[in-house]
């Protein structure tokens, strides 16, 4: 089962919101050695259209930011 993280909550916790990130991707069975990679690719889209809210992105936003980074 996936854990869903509280992005509300967790800037209250130690580290703020990217260590509770890295956080939630350990318990959902992400190796702590990759877990920093996860942070920073979620950092990296949150920053990708910095005037749209992450609550509108859409698929089409996903697929223009992997274009970006020339994967998708």
């Amino acid at each position: 089962m996936v854990k869903i993280m509280d992005a509300r909550n967790s800037s209250k916790e130690p580290g703020g919101f990217w260590e509770a990130y890295r956080a939630c991707t350990e318990e959902n069975r992400v190796q702590p050695d990759r877990s920093p990679f996860y942070v920073n690719w979620a950092k990296d889209f949150a920053n990708f259209l910095p005037e749209k809210p992450l609550e509108e992105r859409s698929g089409k936003d996903i697929e223009a930011f992997l274009a970006d980074l020339g994967i998708g």
